[in-house]
């Protein structure tokens, strides 16, 4: 995590398509390809040209097909470079299949059952849209937003209008909002600007790319879009067990993660008329994380309370209590200097819980716990 946005508020997933979805360099050259056979050039200088102009540029670059141009003897002004551009864009990539990155689609699949998707694509419509035909993938999302028919290419990012209008159509605040890219000088400034959580992926042409400055960076970085569902259970499971080990009195075994969530909110909020900052207990996946937390960061979730004392555990009794309950990761978390339990007729008495929870937010603060 780069900085404090949580993605525990977050309703809708807005995915760009290009590099983010699937290999649109790819796309391009296949495009390109096509466009200048139709025209006439001969296929091996395109091929050549093509090779040579990829070993230090981006298939999305415009002067490719400038590159095409000259690699086959043409001039490449104007009316030729048009010509070129208007043959490509005939293309509707049916001479092949195509398919999303790996896993993409199983994480679509995944992402689909708690979240609200939408898709953003930057490009001429109809060839946006011969794109999506080719994947199959129209059916994961309930909103498809194509840049260009709100004012052409003066629309495309970094205009704040596709943002606005992502908002507008989905009906939900910025914050509500995951908004995931590949471009790093200009998929973020804007959308975190509008108060949208943001997460890049590092495929596609610009993967290598540094960001121009600090305030075009992410919130989040994954590997690739099949690792998202995977951050964002992450997130969940991180102030599940932050709050079973933190905030005890909290109902929590059991309960959905966007509850426990809302729980913790209202009990500091009606304690201390503060916000949790959620942001504060969740990750960054990358590097990958490995598939299994260690042993020794792994939390039973507490019996409740009662007027006895329990007894106490032997080391060979837990692996029978995890058969029957859910064991939650922990992320290791400051060590705070938490008051005892008041066995006082099974209840903590309300100093104490107080007491909890104001050291909590201190700390979660960066202010010193109180004595």
């Amino acid at each position: 995590m780069l900085e404090g946005r949580a993605l525990t508020r977050v309703e809708a997933i807005v995915l760009d398509l290009d590099d983010t979805v699937f290999d649109g360099g790819e796309w391009n050259v296949a495009a390109l390809s096509q466009g200048a056979a139709r025209r006439g050039m001969q296929a091996g200088s395109v091929e050549r040209a093509i090779a040579e102009f990829l070993r230090t540029r981006s298939p999305h670059d415009p002067a490719l097909y400038n590159a095409i141009l000259l690699g086959c003897f043409q001039s490449d002004n104007g009316f030729n470079v048009r010509a070129l551009h208007e043959a490509a864009s005939e293309y509707r990539g049916e001479e092949r299949s195509w398919e999303p990155y790996p896993g993409v689609l199983e994480a679509l699949s995944e992402l689909r059952r708690h979240f609200r998707l939408a898709l953003l694509a930057e490009g001429p419509p109809e060839q946006q849209k011969a794109k999506l035909k080719a994947l199959g993938i129209s059916s994961f999302f309930e909103l498809i937003v194509f840049s260009d028919e709100i004012d052409g290419v003066r629309s495309r990012r970094p205009d704040p209008r596709p943002f606005q209008l992502l908002r507008e159509k989905l009906d939900l605040q910025g914050r509500q909002i995951l908004f995931v890219g590949d471009q790093p000088a200009r998929d973020f400034k804007e959308a975190r600007r509008q108060s949208f959580v943001t997460c890049r992926v590092f495929t596609g042409a610009s993967r290598a790319e540094a960001y121009p400055d600090a305030t075009h960076r992410a919130d989040y970085e994954i590997t690739s879009l099949a690792r998202l569902p995977e951050l964002l259970a992450s997130s969940q499971r991180s102030i599940s067990s932050y709050l079973l080990s933190h905030l005890p009195f909290l109902d929590v075994v059991g309960r959905p993660d966007s509850a426990i969530a809302s729980a913790a909110q209202e009990a500091v909020a009606s304690q201390l008329s503060l916000e949790l900052p959620m942001a504060a207990l969740e990750m960054s996946l990358l590097p990958p994380a490995p598939a299994q937390a260690p042993a020794e960061l792994s939390v039973m979730p507490q019996p409740p309370l009662s007027a006895d004392p329990a007894p106490e555990q032997t080391p060979a009794a837990v692996p029978a209590q995890a058969a029957d309950r859910r064991a939650l990761e922990l992320l290791p978390t400051p060590a705070l200097p938490l008051p005892r339990r008041s066995s006082m007729s099974g209840r903590r008495d309300s100093a104490s819980r107080r007491l909890i929870l104001h050291t909590l937010s201190r700390e979660l603060q960066g202010q010193p716990a109180l004595e």
